[in-house]
């Protein structure tokens, strides 16, 4: 039996119109829903790849930006860091990041040779304090200051954050003025430039060239090259002599690589006369960045 509903003007409807209305209604609202939702979630989502992507950018910029050379004395970039073709990624932080605060920020992370480092490297240390991880680079041709970063002032959650960029950061940056000795290290990983002023010109050639371990009992297998020459060596905490590799040394840049050692390795040049000496250890690190991307 069919019931019905009569209204007051007259128009009678059944039960099961009303029920197949409802339903109809009721589907229409809940297609409506789900379309405005996946809707409105493909937008954000857009919105989200393109901050993404925008933060990829803002990223490899700024590395661009803020690699080595950074801000260092006059004789220091034209006389030795303009004739060096390096081929590794770097990353400076001794560079004014005063304009970009707002949105790139950086963590070093230290490695075990720094403490050791420390107890030896005869120029001033810059501090870098990123809320307690403490980072340390030694130079006699930079004017920056400490620097400390407070991250517990940062809102993450306006931030896009990049794990361990991989770079190499210059950990020792230098001149030797007015002498016949220099003293450059590094740790296994690291690249040392270094450049003897006049060298084979004006009486100034090499008289010796020796090496050791820093902070280490016993002997250990050292392997490094030279311009691409390589060595092996044992070496303890005395000065060895290794002056085999003194005609693999150009009077241009000279590139050293360690390829192994157990702990940092101390080189020691001495020349025949006095000179001036430019150096620069690049040390591989990684490196935390975070980009803020938003306008």
């Amino acid at each position: 039996m069919i019931k019905k509903i009569k209204s007051n003007r007259g128009i009678i409807f059944t039960f099961e119109a009303v029920i197949v209305a409802f339903i109809f209604l009721t589907i229409f609202f809940l297609g409506y829903s789900i379309y405005s939702h996946n809707l409105l979630t493909g937008i954000e989502e857009k919105k989200d790849t393109e901050k993404f992507h925008k933060a990829l950018l803002l990223k490899d910029l700024f590395l661009k930006k803020y690699e080595f050379p950074g801000n260092y004395s006059e004789d220091y970039i034209q006389n030795f860091t303009d004739e060096l073709n390096l081929k590794e990624k770097t990353f400076d932080p001794i560079n004014n990041f005063t304009n970009d605060s707002d949105r790139f920020i950086f963590i070093i992370y230290p490695n075990k040779y720094d403490n050791i480092l420390n107890n030896y490297v005869n120029l001033s240390n810059i501090t870098f304090n990123f809320s307690g991880i403490i980072f340390k680079i030694y130079s006699n041709v930079s004017n920056v200051n400490n620097i400390s970063i407070n991250l517990s002032n940062i809102k993450i959650y306006d931030w896009v954050v990049f794990f361990k960029e991989n770079v190499y950061i210059p950990k020792i940056t230098g001149i030797t003025y007015n002498s016949n000795v220099v003293y450059l290290y590094g740790c296994e990983g690291d690249h040392i430039y270094f450049k003897i002023q006049n060298y084979k010109t004006n009486n100034i050639n090499i008289s010796n060239v020796s090496a050791k371990l820093l902070n280490y009992t016993g002997s250990s297998e050292v392997i490094f090259s030279i311009n691409g020459y390589i060595y092996n060596k044992s070496l303890n905490s005395s000065f060895k002599n290794i002056n085999e590799i003194i005609p693999n040394i150009i009077s241009g840049i000279n590139k050293i690589e360690i390829l192994y050692s157990p702990v940092p390795v101390e080189f020691k040049i001495k020349t025949t006369n006095v000179t001036k000496f430019y150096y620069l250890t690049l040390s591989p690190r990684n490196i935390t960045i975070m980009v803020n991307p938003n306008d």
